[in-house]
């Protein structure tokens, strides 16, 4: 088994990253990139979206719903569904 040192895999993640952005892009996407935890920028956006148009946002992490329920404004009309399965 060969390991890669961290430097090479982070080199390795940003080329991804950019290539990736840079598809997108091209194809009309909105493309925004988050220096850390990307949890807070992905609650703000959807709020954003939500007050032009109907917005859903899907995700499995826990913060994402503590984030969205302490930005959300008292005047939103949030809906917080979950679809665990307990195995």
């Amino acid at each position: 088994m060969t390991s890669l040192p961290t430097k090479q895999i982070n080199n390795a993640s940003s080329i991804y990253i950019t290539i990736l952005s840079d598809d997108l892009q091209r194809q009309h996407n909105d493309v925004l990139h988050a220096r850390a935890d990307a949890d807070v920028l992905i609650v703000e956006k959807a709020i954003a979206c939500a007050n032009t148009k109907d917005t859903v946002l899907v995700g499995d992490d826990i913060d994402l719903l503590v984030l969205l329920c302490s930005h959300a404004g008292p005047t939103s009309h949030t809906t917080c569904s979950s679809d665990l399965s307990l195995s």
